[in-house]
């Protein structure tokens, strides 16, 4: 059986990298996220298909070091987040881009405070007198 493979939802998803960190915003829930350490590197190699243990085997000490947990449960995070798709089948994946030789664990950090005006739709949830970003009133048919 191989291994399973997983690819950025990119219909649902907007990425952008600065300096050593990744900003993900999600359309659907809102919110937003900071992936630092080896997170954009990570995240990097999702945008084809991909597997945790071909990660692994790029990171700093191979399959056997210590990323392959950190890359297990950064994944695990990433899927529930509904961030990653799982997919079968395909092409084998691209060549990776060389990992972090320092390595620094993934983090994420998720923010939520902005995830009202984010999912918010700008065309079709707008109070006509007041226009966007406001919703119209409930109360109002």
């Amino acid at each position: 059986m191989s291994p399973q493979r997983f690819v950025i939802d990119t219909a649902a998803v907007a990425a952008e990298k600065f300096d050593d960190e990744t900003v993900v915003l999600h359309f659907e829930s809102g919110r937003y996220f900071s992936l630092g350490g080896a997170a954009s590197w990570i995240w990097q190699a999702f945008e084809q298909p991909n597997d945790v243990a071909t990660l692994a085997t790029a990171a700093p000490g191979g399959a056997l070091g210590p990323a392959l947990a950190d890359i297990e449960r950064f994944v695990a995070e990433l899927e529930a987040l509904k961030l990653l798709l799982p997919v079968s089948g395909g092409a084998a994946s691209a060549p990776l881009a060389p990992a972090p030789e320092l390595w620094a664990a993934p983090s994420l950090e998720v923010f939520s405070d902005l995830s009202d005006l984010i999912a918010l739709d700008p065309v079709h949830e707008v109070d006509a007198m007041m226009g966007w970003p406001r919703r119209p009133d409930p109360g109002i048919g």
